[in-house]
């Protein structure tokens, strides 16, 4: 009992010293994140062919101009700090009186799920991807406090840092017109319709703004962008349906099959709580809350013919689960089913926590493994005597069993670790000149072209974990599979 007592009268502590821990987990890996690789091997930046110009400012002040520095960790201390200013502005709204653990656990899926987790990571791009995550929810919160013109301007320089940030004010603003009370359930329902039209107008205002402005005239077009052209209302159910399968990955595996069934539960109690609160309307509420999720999951790739659905613009995920939580932990105050209500946020919150905690030891183990094959692979390179006009190409990826077990238990983080496809970029540092790597517009098109070309090729060393082809024109590292060792 005094073990329980203690707790109890020092739970604010050790929130606050679990939240430290993650922190601590997120940066100790000091890892180079997709993109930064070739970011920090050119030393430049230009995220306005991706529709970002502002974010293309915002680092031209904090680098001092167009060629910097990596300024780790600063970057991602910022954006840590506006994602805990986004949660605390929730838990500032929803606390009825005082702040208790409860409503603290029930927004933390926003702060640790795995899809907004991929957004933190980058050096570089963290910064402006979770300011835009704030300034969307800021906008959220001024309609509610009918400061329409300001929340189009926060939509409007959000979509400028990053467009599937945008999806955080559709979630914030499902929050508000949910949660609005009304002794006469009719009225109740015209209020909730009425507000929900104004939070869609301000949206629809804030991105039409940024379209026929930046969007529309000072982007430089690059691979990125070109698609945008190709959007169709023939692409809407299609995209949904593959967002759908995208996030579907978190319910997979032996942790997932668990989640799965919690997940299914707090969608069932969403429903009851929505029936008894609106009546027959409630079944037309549950599902026009869940198709408002939905289509703010797909963002801008809601039309587009070539979507890109990658983990870090699914950021609607953790705020879905928070709204499910919030949902579950008002219908048990009105049942008085505390200890129901303790049990599924502790549960949710330590699977959240622990999906975070893998990550941080994958990367780690995946960097110190990297960092010794690639020493081999250098040295395989300069021992064939590698010339500036050759091409390199990289096949697959080998990470060490310790990830695969990760990945087995949450299989999600196979989507959140670093991409193969850089390993050109860590060669980088290595020569006095650029290294040219070979463009393919997919894996599958790189893959036969291997398979086409492959008899052209000399095999000069064949290692434990890859295998080293060259040509007069090219070399190629193709990574062997875990099962053919």
């Amino acid at each position: 009992m005094e073990v329980l007592d203690y707790i109890k009268k020092y739970k604010y502590h050790l929130f606050i010293a679990i939240n430290l821990l993650w922190i601590w987990a997120l940066i100790s890996p000091n890892i180079y994140y997709f993109d930064d690789n070739y970011r920090a091997a050119g030393g430049f930046y230009n995220w306005g062919g991706d529709f970002r110009p502002f974010s293309d400012w915002l680092y031209y002040i904090l680098g001092m101009g167009r060629n910097f520095t990596d300024l780790t960790p600063l970057p991602q201390l910022f954006a840590l700090g506006f994602i805990y200013y986004t949660y605390f502005l929730y838990i500032k709204k929803f606390s009825a009186e005082k702040i208790t653990i409860p409503v603290l656990l029930t927004f933390l899926p926003i702060v640790w799920s795995p899809f907004l987790l991929s957004n933190l990571y980058f050096r570089y791009d963290s910064i402006f991807m979770l300011l835009a995550v704030l300034l969307s929810v800021l906008a959220a919160f001024n309609v509610d406090n009918n400061k329409n013109f300001r929340a189009v301007v926060l939509l409007f320089v959000a979509c400028g840092f990053y467009q599937p940030a945008i999806v955080a004010y559709v979630c914030t603003a499902l929050f508000f017109v949910y949660f609005i009370k009304n002794d006469d359930k009719n009225k109740m329902f015209n209020l909730w319709l009425k507000q929900s039209l104004t939070y869609f107008i301000i949206f629809l205002s804030g991105i039409a703004l940024y379209y026929f402005t930046i969007m529309k005239f000072t982007t430089d077009y690059n691979f990125y962008s070109a698609t945008h052209s190709q959007m169709s209302i023939q692409n809407l159910i299609p995209n949904i349906i593959k967002v759908i399968q995208e996030v579907g990955v978190i319910f997979k595996g032996d942790t997932g099959s668990i989640f799965f069934a919690i997940f299914s539960y707090l969608i069932l109690i969403n429903l009851i709580f929505l029936v008894k609160k609106f009546s027959y309307l409630g079944v037309i509420i549950f599902f026009t809350i869940q198709l408002g999720f939905i289509f703010s999951a797909t963002g801008v790739n809601l039309l587009l013919e070539t979507p890109y659905f990658w983990y870090r613009t699914l950021i609607f995920y953790g705020f879905y689960i928070s709204y499910l939580l919030l949902s579950s932990l008002y219908f048990f105050k009105l049942e008085n089913f505390k200890k129901y209500s303790y049990t599924i946020l502790f549960f949710v919150s330590f699977y959240f926590l622990s999906i975070a905690l893998s990550a941080s030891s994958a990367q780690k183990n995946k960097k110190q493994f990297e960092s010794n094959l690639m020493i081999n692979i250098i040295e395989d390179v300069y021992n064939s005597n590698y010339n500036a006009n050759q091409k390199i190409i990289f096949y697959g990826e080998y990470n060490p069993y310790i990830i695969h077990q990760i990945f087995l238990k949450y299989p999600v983080l196979e989507g959140v670790i670093s991409d193969p496809i850089y390993y050109t970029y860590k060669l980088q540092n290595y020569f006095p000149y650029q290294v040219n790597s070979k463009r393919f517009r997919n894996n599958y098109e790189k893959y036969n072209y291997f398979k086409k070309n492959k008899n052209s090729y000399i095999l000069l060393k064949d290692s434990m974990f890859y295998k080293f082809y060259k040509n007069e024109s090219e070399i190629v590292i193709y990574f062997k599979s875990v099962e053919t060792n």
